[in-house]
């Protein structure tokens, strides 16, 4: 099966490398979704005025618990992938125990070329990718 093409862009999952290595395809919405969604609001340093959220920071807290708040967790997130010119259409899944020490996001995206889905585990100090697919 040929890889989808969402571009290329500099690997920065979490940070940048120290060689600027780059990212294209299923690693590049990887990438670009951890990144949305592990990065406070407003902060980018490249594009201050783009939406971002940082998830980790409903991790153990109340406020996103019950139905309202995971439908805020829900809105934040789809509202800071949506922001992001690669992705075009995004639907959510969250699970999370009752305590809330993590997240698991099940993504179903379509990007620039194609469609994909990730699941992504938010824990207090990461956004990592569990699994990705097309």
């Amino acid at each position: 099966m040929a890889e989808t093409d969402f571009g290329e862009d500099l690997q920065c999952a979490t940070d940048l490398t120290p060689t600027m290595l780059t990212n294209s395809g299923l690693a590049l919405m990887a990438d670009v979704c951890c990144r949305r969604l592990s990065t406070p609001n407003a902060s980018l340093i490249s594009a201050p005025d783009e939406r971002t959220t940082d998830m980790r920071l409903y991790i153990g807290s109340t406020l996103g618990r019950g139905a309202t708040g995971i439908a805020t967790m829900r809105s934040d997130a789809t509202a800071a992938l949506k922001a992001d010119p690669r992705i075009f259409a995004v639907s959510l899944k969250f699970t999370a125990p009752d305590d809330l020490s993590f997240i698991e996001i099940g993504v179903d995206g379509v990007g620039s070329v194609g469609p994909f889905q990730l699941t992504l585990k938010v824990s207090a100090v990461r956004v990592e990718v569990l699994n990705a697919g097309t």
